[in-house]
């Protein structure tokens, strides 16, 4: 709730008499105890009955991209949708904050909306996903960061393949490195693999990649279904794979799908008198893991691609040799809970490779 890197606990209950919602909470310590926060209690006349009674349906998330956790609830009223939102001050207070964003919504449900960046810019917005046709239509609200949203409406995927219209089984995560969550779709199709894709481009709509069919086959032994499939980065590259674990032959067996979606990064550079500079990247992490003590508190799940290796070459010759090439390793990361931020790598070493024939040598920096 304060940006600290310790998971807290919040309670939100509310009550009959005076109507009003109740929020408590209880700040980590970091050391199994914790310290309780003034019950915190507000009433809007935004407030509708069911908004009162339906306590189990406000998401944590964070919309402001401060790096505490925020609630959102959505409601679905009969002529539009109004969404509450709870904005953490860090200390168990909250601001409260409600807007109507979207007159004349008609989507039926209103649980179904994800909290997800579809911008990158840390502020966690909502989609929501309804069955059209042979396809979807995806409903967007990019937040502002202070309780209000843009809206933003696409139809997608009207084609041959009514897999899409699944809409329980779309999973969010970013599958080419680019910071926007993305939407990818599995299921079984004839026996392989059907993979389709909504690329997030960054203003609340999608652009449509697939249907994907890998030259492989479910595996016999395992179930036809896509619950189990799991997005993570596996690789360190910053592109989600899909993972799955099963058990064959009395043994754990992982099954992997790769994006070979292309990063979204500087790769070439090529000058009009001839030289040409290529740019490799990789994970910051693979260092880091290298030695343990080079990683200090780094929230789960944060990977960085990194600039690994920079090649020149003057034009002159065009053989693998004479590139000049540096080399960058990066270890000890400082890290900013407030800004959910990385702030700069305290330790760089940069091995230098002359092409020309002379010793390379090595310099490192820190601060």
């Amino acid at each position: 709730m304060n940006g600290d890197g310790k998971g807290d606990l919040v309670h939100i209950a509310h009550q009959s008499a005076p109507v009003q919602i109740s929020v408590n909470t209880l700040l980590s310590n970091g050391d199994g105890t914790w310290s309780a926060s003034p019950i915190w209690t507000f009433n809007l006349p935004s407030f509708s009955l069911s908004t009162i009674a339906d306590t189990l349906n406000w998401v944590p998330t964070d919309i402001n991209g401060d790096g505490r956790t925020d609630f959102v609830h959505v409601d679905h009223l009969q002529s539009a949708l109004r969404i509450h939102s709870l904005l953490s001050r860090g200390d168990g207070t909250w601001d409260a904050r409600w807007e109507d964003p979207w007159p004349g919504f008609s989507a039926p449900s209103q649980k179904n909306w994800l909290p997800i960046d579809v911008n990158a810019d840390g502020k966690r917005d909502l989609l929501h996903l309804t069955p059209l046709g042979t396809g979807i239509r995806i409903h967007s609200l990019i937040s502002k960061g202070e309780g209000t949203w843009v809206r933003q409406q696409q139809d997608v995927w009207q084609g041959p393949y009514p897999a899409t219209s699944d809409t329980n089984n779309w999973r969010s995560s970013d599958i080419n490195g680019d910071g926007n969550a993305d939407l990818i779709h599995l299921r079984n199709w004839g026996g392989t693999v059907h993979i389709v894709a909504l690329l997030s481009k960054g203003d609340g709509t999608w652009a449509e990649r697939g249907p994907d069919f890998p030259i492989w086959p479910w595996p016999a032994s395992v179930p036809r279904d896509t619950v189990f499939w799991k997005p993570a980065d596996a690789d360190g590259d910053t592109r989600a794979e899909l993972l799955r674990l099963g058990f064959e032959n009395s043994a754990l067996r992982v099954f992997s799908l790769v994006s070979d979606a292309p990063l979204d990064v500087l790769g070439q550079i090529d000058s009009s008198l001839g030289s040409k500079t290529l740019i490799s990247y990789g994970a910051a992490h693979a260092d880091i893991s290298l030695n343990p003590a080079n990683a200090p508190n780094l929230p789960v799940g944060i990977h960085f691609n990194v600039v690994r290796d920079i090649a020149t070459l003057d034009g002159r010759r065009w053989d693998s040799g004479s590139y000049e090439r540096e080399t960058y390793a990066y270890s000890k990361p400082r890290w900013s809970y407030q800004e959910r931020a990385l702030l700069a790598w305290r330790n760089i070493e940069v091995e230098h490779r002359p092409g020309d024939g002379r010793p390379r040598f090595v310099v490192s920096t820190q601060s």
